[in-house]
C-alpha cells in the first residue's frame, strides 16, 4: 500500500483518537499522570513549559515552508472526546498539507488540529510566556513522513512537530473560530463527532506567519505524553474576541473538568531557541536601511 493511500485511511478512520490514553484521566489532577502513565508522562522532556524570553538562546531563521496549506480539504469534521476538541481534515492523496524547515530533517504531514482553553480570559493556554497565560492555544499537529501511523511515529524522537498559535482577547474576531462556532451546538457535548464545511488550513492565522519563533523539544501535553515533539511557537499572539471565547466555553469536558490545559513542566536543562523574523528581499532592504 502506498504512503498516500495509507495516510488517507489513517486520517479518515482514526483521526487522532488513538493518541488519547484509554485509561481514564482528568485535568483536575494532572500531577497524577506521571503515576498513571509513568512511561510516558514521567519523563524529563515534558510539555508544556513556561517560555522565559530573556533566557532563550539565539538561533537562525527556521525557513519554515508550508506546502498545500491553501488546498481545500475534501471533508472536515470536529470531534469532542471530553479532553480535547479536535479538527480532522481529509485530502486527496497528492494534496495533503506538509511542512519543511531548516530546524528539522525531512518532511512532516499535517495530521490534525486541537485546542486548549480555560475557565476565563486570563488562563487556558498550555504554554505560557514569561508567566503569562493566554485564553486559547491552537496546536497544528504533524507527523514525520515515513512513519506510516501515529503508533509508529511515537516510537521515534523526531516523530512529531507541533506548531502553536496563541490567542489573546482583542477587538478582532478569529475567522476560523467563527466558522467553528456556527456548528457549536452540534459538537459541544462530549462524544460529539460532526462534519463541518471544509476550509483551507491557511485560514489559521499562524500559517505562513513571518513572525519570530521559539522552538524546543518536548512532549504531547496530555496522556499519552510521548516525548517525540519539536514545538514551534510564534512570539506574537493572534486575536479572538471576548464574545467568541464566551461561546467557546460552552464546549463541555469529561469528568467535570473546567479546562484542558496542563500546568507548565520543568525545563530540566533543555534549550529554548529564539528564531528571528524572516524577511523577503524588500523587507530585508528596508530593515537594513532604516
Amino acid at each position: 500500500m502506498n504512503f498516500n493511500l495509507l495516510l488517507s485511511l489513517i486520517l479518515i478512520i482514526n483521526g487522532f483518537k488513538s493518541s488519547i490514553a484509554e485509561e481514564d484521566w482528568s485535568y483536575k489532577n494532572p500531577d497524577e499522570w506521571k503515576t498513571q502513565f509513568p512511561k510516558d508522562c514521567g519523563g524529563e522532556r515534558q510539555s508544556p513549559i513556561n517560555i522565559e524570553m530573556g533566557s532563550t538562546i539565539p538561533g537562525k531563521p527556521i525557513g519554515l515552508k508550508w506546502n498545500n496549506y491553501k488546498k481545500l480539504a475534501k471533508s472536515a469534521s470536529v470531534s469532542n472526546n471530553g479532553h480535547i476538541l479536535q479538527l480532522n481534515h481529509q485530502y486527496n492523496d497528492d494534496e495533503v498539507p506538509t511542512i519543511t524547515s531548516d530546524l528539522f530533517n525531512g518532511e512532516y504531514y499535517y495530521f490534525q488540529s486541537n485546542f486548549h482553553w480555560g475557565e476565563n480570559d486570563s488562563t487556558g493556554s498550555d504554554h505560557t510566556v514569561d508567566g503569562k497565560s493566554f485564553p486559547l492555544e491552537l496546536h497544528l499537529i504533524h507527523l514525520k513522513k515515513g512513519y506510516d501511523s501515529l503508533d509508529e511515529a511515537v516510537k521515534h524522537e523526531d516523530g512529531g512537530v507541533v506548531i502553536v498559535g496563541f490567542y489573546e482577547i482583542g477587538e478582532t474576531e478569529s475567522h476560523v473560530i467563527n466558522k467553528l462556532l456556527q456548528k457549536l451546538d452540534d459538537f459541544k457535548a462530549v462524544g460529539s463527532d460532526v462534519e463541518v464545511e471544509p476550509y483551507p488550513l491557511s485560514h489559521f492565522e499562524v500559517v505562513e506567519s513571518k513572525n519570530a519563533w521559539v522552538s524546543y523539544n518536548g512532549s504531547a501535553t496530555y496522556p499519552n505524553c510521548w516525548e517525540v515533539v519539536t514545538w514551534i511557537i510564534p512570539t506574537k499572539p493572534y486575536q479572538v474576541s471576548q464574545s467568541q471565547m464566551k461561546k467557546w466555553r460552552e464546549i463541555e469536558f469529561a469528568n467535570g473538568d473546567s479546562h484542558n490545559n496542563r500546568p507548565v513542566q520543568p525545563l530540566n536543562g533543555r534549550k529554548v531557541c529564539m528564531h528571528p523574523k524572516e524577511y523577503n528581499l524588500l523587507e530585508w532592504l528596508f530593515h537594513l536601511i532604516f
